[in-house]
């Protein structure tokens, strides 16, 4: 209300102010606003917090822009670690990444897997793993189910896996299923 136009627009073409919200109960009174109103609108955004740009993945077929403050970084950031946690996760263990990067790249304690699933790419990400040898494994659903896979058609195994956390995706059984049997550990949606 203070800081972003359009939300204060919205609060008082119903006549709501700030301070008329209480109780818990009182969050009903809130205007409901739509995507369609927030995408490409400045009238929602405070520039003096935003911190970085994000997009969703046009899953409803429209990819939608948001901006993020510091704050919202780290928040975002720690529900993450807190649903990986779950997983079994800590800080210091090592993890593959297996989403869009265009070539095997290490980062600490975090290596990003090739994301184009070629033949030859799958081969370079597995050979990739066996060396740096993750305790866990996260990425795409489609992508995670693709390299399972490969590893079940090839009868390879991954040795110590703890866990694999599928993203950005709806994860179905069939594809849960493939991924454990092919990675010997339970798998953790993210989603």
């Amino acid at each position: 209300y203070s800081n972003i136009p359009g939300y204060k627009r919205k609060f008082e073409e119903i006549g709501l102010k700030p301070s008329d919200i209480r109780t818990i109960e009182d969050l009903k009174y809130l205007p409901i606003t739509k995507r369609e109103e927030l995408q490409d609108n400045n009238d929602f955004v405070n520039h003096k917090l935003v911190s970085g740009t994000l997009y969703t993945g046009g899953s409803t077929g429209t990819s939608l822009k948001y901006y993020e403050s510091q704050l919202s970084m780290v928040i975002r950031n720690e529900a993450h670690l807190r649903g990986w946690k779950w997983g079994g996760f800590e800080y210091n263990m090592k993890y593959c990444i297996l989403k869009s990067a265009q070539k095997i790249q290490q980062h600490g304690g975090c290596l990003h897997l090739a994301g184009d699933l070629t033949e030859e790419n799958l081969r370079e990400n597995l050979a990739a793993i066996q060396n740096f040898k993750p305790q866990h494994l996260k990425g795409y659903v489609g992508s995670l189910y693709i390299f399972a896979r490969f590893c079940l058609d090839n009868n390879v195994r991954i040795e110590g896996l703890i866990s694999v956390i599928p993203s950005s995706e709806n994860l179905y059984e069939y594809q849960r299923q493939t991924m454990e049997e092919a990675f010997g550990c339970k798998v953790f949606e993210e989603y």
